[in-house]
């Protein structure tokens, strides 16, 4: 399997490192989006804390620049609720500040269908710092000159894990959690906010959503001490001094959680009712700077007299350097993980098993990556890309890894001059596009074919 990469935009109006992208779709009801079908936009975040939305293709215009943090952004997710009301342009953005802030902004669609964005005179805003304009006509227009600041949450400063976010469907109710580091770096807390509903009193906008926190989470050593016996073994019985050492050191101390994230299938039965409220059970993986990922089942808690439940369903010690992220397969069955080493760590999970494995160790042609993201064909043939440190971007096929080489470690023309900090990429009908921003504060747009 070939995959044709061709750059299709360069864009360059970031002073500083591009730590994080996301393609944002417009949340709208589904008879709109039965009528017009879906939109999207692009959303960049830079290690001085600014912000950056640009219209979607073909022109990629830059919408509006300001400044949402103060520090470094560290992940952009876009909040996946359809919402019922006016369609809207809704993310969250997460600083090294130790906020996570909900932005959104109300869109009208013109019955033209284009997909630009229309912003109109943009002014300066004490709250959100400076801004730019863009005179382009458009066939969606903005309510508000700039995003409204929905909510914010307050998680770990300082931290480097990247939050993540995960919708639960359940029969009669639809749920957000949001994953994020604590104050505490080798813990994280899982957050629960309820319904959008747009305020009566200021149509332009959703009125703040109720926020609780539902859970902070550490992973319990005596789970790690208890299968060290087991894994720090040769397939012989014999010890193996290496393994061994590695084990010591992750019972001693886990270090800080440097990636988290839920996994894709949460198990549907995970619902346990209580008298007033209900306690989720959620699947969650963590790599932590000991080297190890855990696979977490963790139950949420509303009630402040109990305490949230942990287990550890998977222990998997990978190296003795810093990961500092990984990607699951979308049925989860495993993934790929990178970190300050030379290597591509692929794994293989069977979590309703409790059981994981490392199974190959891909060279890089240089150390170091920090950012991967799970690439989306239209042909179900999918494919994680990591971002390295070298300026390049490389991709291996999913599924390829029962029996991966180093030739299945392609290396993407994506023209980068600098280490390439963050990755995100969408999937369209024949193709799939992958952004990716670099160190000197330019983002590149490629466009992906499977051949």
């Amino acid at each position: 399997m070939n995959v044709l990469a061709e750059v299709s935009f360069t864009l360059r109006s970031h002073s500083s490192s591009v730590t994080s992208i996301c393609f944002v779709e417009i949340a709208q009801s589904r008879e709109v989006s039965e009528n017009f079908g879906s939109k999207w936009c692009l959303a960049t975040g830079d290690a001085d804390g600014n912000l950056i939305v640009w219209d979607s293709e073909p022109f990629f215009d830059q919408l509006a620049h300001w400044c949402a943090h103060d520090g470094g952004i560290l992940a952009l997710l876009p909040d996946p609720r359809r919402g019922s009301g006016a369609p809207s342009l809704r993310f969250w953005s997460q600083g090294r500040d130790g906020c996570l802030h909900l932005w959104e902004w109300m869109i009208a669609i013109d019955s033209n269908n284009e997909t630009s964005l229309f912003l109109d005179d943009l002014l300066d805003s004490s709250a959100l710092g400076k801004s730019s304009t863009n005179t382009r006509s458009s066939a969606l227009a903005l309510a508000t000159p700039l995003p409204n600041k929905i909510s914010t949450i307050r998680t770990g400063f300082g931290s480097f894990c990247r939050s993540d976010l995960l919708l639960w469907n359940d029969i009669d109710r639809e749920t957000l959690y949001i994953l994020s580091p604590t104050v505490n770096a080798t813990e994280i807390e899982v957050w629960e906010v309820g319904p959008l509903v747009v305020s009566t009193s200021l149509p332009t906008c959703s009125v703040e959503p109720l926020i609780d926190n539902v859970g902070r989470f550490a992973v319990p050593l005596s789970a790690v001490s208890e299968a060290a016996a087991v894994l720090s073994k040769r397939s012989d019985g014999s010890e193996d001094e290496t393994q061994g050492t590695l084990l010591d050191a992750m019972k001693a101390q886990t270090g800080m959680v440097m990636c988290a994230t839920f996994l894709h299938n949460q198990r549907a039965q995970s619902v346990v009712t209580h008298k007033e409220k209900s306690s989720v059970e959620l699947l969650i993986a963590v790599c932590y700077e000991s080297g190890s990922i855990f696979i977490l089942q963790c139950h949420t808690c509303h009630k402040e007299d109990e305490s949230a439940k942990v287990k550890a369903l998977i222990t998997l010690p990978i190296c003795k350097d810093p990961l500092l992220s990984f990607t699951l397969f979308i049925d989860d069955s495993g993934g790929a993980a990178v970190g300050s080493g030379s290597f591509i760590y692929v794994f293989l999970l069977d979590v309703a098993g409790g059981k994981g494995a490392v199974t190959h160790r891909l060279p890089l042609a240089a150390p170091g990556s920090n950012t991967t993201t799970l690439l989306r064909f239209p042909s179900g043939r999918d494919g994680i890309s990591f971002g390295c440190w070298d300026s390049t971007v490389r991709y291996i096929p999913c599924d390829a890894v029962m029996e991966p080489s180093t030739a299945c470690v392609v290396k993407l023309p994506t023209s980068h001059r600098s280490s390439v900090n963050s990755l995100a990429a969408i999937t369209h009908e024949s193709s799939c596009t992958l952004a990716s921003g670099e160190k000197d504060g330019t983002v590149v747009i490629t466009r992906l074919l499977l051949q």
